[in-house]
């Protein structure tokens, strides 16, 4: 059973093991590609995400 905690008002619900690896992934291969996702046009986005479920997918498989 996942903990909620409550702050200032705001139920805050830790991620899930699988979202932290997918965030850690997206944030590696941005960083891999000289990529800020936040001003990432629409093209840079679509491949950061297609890689970021590659390199997962392949992690699964092992």
């Amino acid at each position: 059973m996942k903990k909620q905690f409550y702050e200032q008002g705001v139920l805050i619900t830790p991620c899930t093991e699988e979202t932290n690896q997918y965030v850690a992934c997206l944030l590696q291969t941005c960083k891999d590609n000289n990529i800020n996702y936040q001003t990432a046009t629409e093209h840079e986005r679509a491949f950061i995400q297609k890689s970021v479920e590659e390199q997962l997918k392949g992690k699964q498989a092992v």
